[in-house]
């Protein structure tokens, strides 16, 4: 017989909390049966390509787990994603639905989509054809991208919008800038001064508080 949950506290290391993507102040019941750690994904829109990748990644237990953060200091509780122990022996449980950004879906069905969704947002495509491709989404995934219409309506322009409000601005004013052809950041800094002052409801200072944004 396995002894399940036996306490033992981590070490910091190669299986610290940090490591794990576990707050650091939280509570961990770790089992002598465990042979191997597996890694989830976070199933949402903003979770980086590179770590959609690694979803179902496993390692033997004792190995240095991947760390996927680019930088630990600004993201130490893992926000896309943490290693789970795998018990000894690996017991296959039919796949059930899990939470994501809209609503208890498979992972083996989301994590397609949100792969060719995060490589049409992470290109160097113009974003008139990054709004096209993710349009273009709907053919082969439309359950999917109907529950992303029920939630926000339609994607590609949710998805532009939430950048735009990132500036700083209203949902007013980001629809005003989508409506003029701004659609990101850069679009916005490049203009001039002359033509975002015709923008409603976005004054001189408020365009300078933009043009000072730091990508």
């Amino acid at each position: 017989m396995f002894r399940w949950f036996k306490k033992r506290p981590l070490t910091e290391g190669k299986d610290s909390k940090a490591s794990l993507g576990i707050a650091p102040n939280a509570k961990i019941l770790r089992c002598d049966g465990v042979s191997h750690y597996k890694f989830c994904a976070t199933l949402k829109l903003t979770t980086p390509l590179r770590v959609l990748e690694m979803d179902d990644m496993r390692v033997a237990f004792g190995q240095p787990l991947p760390d996927y953060r680019e930088n630990p200091a600004k993201d130490p509780y893992s926000q896309f994603g943490i290693w789970f122990p795998v018990m000894s022996p690996d017991i296959l449980f039919p796949e059930s639905d899990v939470a994501s950004d809209i609503g208890p879906i498979k992972p083996s069905y989301y994590i397609p989509f949100l792969k060719e969704f995060r490589k049409i947002v992470e290109s160097d495509l113009p974003s008139v054809e990054q709004i096209q491709n993710i349009r273009g989404l709907k053919e082969k995934w439309p359950e999917i991208y109907g529950r992303f219409f029920g939630f926000f309506g339609d994607l590609a322009d949710w998805w532009f919008l939430s950048r735009l409000r990132k500036l700083g601005v209203g949902n007013k004013i980001a629809k005003e800038l989508y409506s003029a052809g701004y659609f990101t950041l850069k679009d916005v800094q490049s203009a001039s001064d002359e033509a975002l002052d015709k923008i409603p409801g976005l004054g001189i200072k408020k365009i300078n508080k933009i043009k000072q944004t730091k990508a």
